[in-house]
């Protein structure tokens, strides 16, 4: 008996190893283009930066019999590598480099029932340079989603080839002002610049983005309720004169500290935690997506718009023509991480959690 339990022990520690290290395996990713470079080119050599915070994966596969960590050997190398190959073939070149400075990249596709839904985010600046000065051209940061009967690297791809030949495509910039230091701390420049990045927030209500960035909250005289169970709510009251609870907060402030935890608003009555997550703010917000019950067509969506946003939804309407699709993509409310720009204050979708 002790021998047969023995063996059913061990037996479970091997199919936990083998689970673990399935989580975990690594499928890497080889950026391929989807097209090539025609007509005047406005740049004729390529550098890739990479600043991700997190350069250890690109994010997470679970479909197409695939089923890991995807990541790429070398992202600037892979990056650059797609990028000249696409100019090879390319006349005329101009004498400008295109320097591409990638602040995030992440591919992410989940299964709900027997529907597939990728995304693919990308945050990027391009700038055309000459002589070590540069301009920027491009600034990108856009989730985009869609029902995906393809790996989600080949989609990946496609995205990908679309962002270069819009860099491409522009006319020259009429200066070049940025030095290669100057331009890489540009958000570190907007961040000192703005109290809730380097300094404790204050506890209180901030009723605008302004507030929030100056960390200057309004009032402190709010009523905090938590409820957990199955209600698991975070609401938000103002203190009436008598001291009690007065009309609920949710429709009128952007942020709140509690002295302990930053919430946003969630829907109209309640409030969900916002993080800080290295240099940057994270919330929950419900908005439009594809309605992932129910889609019929092979698109793209420019989710949080940026400017290849109109590029992306051109090319998925061309792609639906050509595969005779007609029905439009139904949208639904659907759960995304978003990102507080600090550049502009507004916030970005980066991942969709449902």
């Amino acid at each position: 008996m002790l021998r047969l339990l023995t063996l059913l022990l061990l037996c479970s520690l091997l199919t936990l190893s083998a689970l673990s290290a399935s989580a975990k395996k690594q499928i890497f990713w080889t950026i391929t283009p989807t097209d090539t470079l025609s007509g005047n080119i406005s740049f004729g050599s390529v550098r890739v930066i990479d600043q991700r915070e997190d350069k250890s994966n690109l994010g997470t596969v679970l479909g197409w019999g695939k089923k890991g960590v995807l990541t790429a050997d070398s992202l600037p190398v892979a990056l650059k590598h797609m990028i000249t190959t696409m100019l090879r073939t390319a006349q005329p070149k101009a004498e400008q480099e295109l320097l591409v400075v990638v602040k995030a990249i992440t591919l992410t596709d989940f299964i709900k029932t027997v529907r597939t839904v990728g995304s693919v985010y990308l945050r990027i600046d391009w700038y055309l340079g000459q002589q070590d000065r540069y301009a920027l051209a491009l600034q990108t940061d856009s989730l985009y989603e869609f029902p995906a009967p393809s790996p989600i690297d080949l989609l990946a791809d496609f995205f990908l080839t679309e962002s270069v030949k819009e860099a491409a495509a522009l006319a020259p910039p009429a200066a070049y002002t940025l030095r290669l230091p100057e331009l890489l701390a540009t958000e570190e420049q907007v961040r000192a610049q703005q109290p809730i990045y380097k300094a404790a927030p204050g506890k209180g209500i901030y009723y605008t983005q302004e507030q929030f960035r100056s960390n200057s909250p309004q009032s402190a005289d709010f009523i905090y309720k938590h409820y957990t169970g199955s209600l698991y709510l975070d609401e938000f009251y103002l203190k009436n004169e008598k001291g009690k609870r007065g009309r609920n907060l949710a429709d009128t402030a952007y942020a709140i500290y509690n002295g302990e935890k930053w919430f946003r608003p969630y829907t109209e009555t309640d409030f969900k935690e916002m993080k800080r997550a290295g240099n940057d703010f994270y919330y929950y917000a419900i908005q439009k997506g594809i309605h992932i019950e129910d889609y019929s067509a092979v698109a793209g969506a420019g989710a949080s718009g940026g400017i290849l946003g109109t590029l992306i939804s051109t090319a998925a309407a061309k792609a639906m023509q050509d595969r005779q699709y007609r029905k439009p993509i139904p949208m639904a409310d659907a759960l995304y991480r978003m990102r507080i720009d600090p550049v502009t204050g507004k916030g970005k979708r980066v991942e969709r959690l449902q």
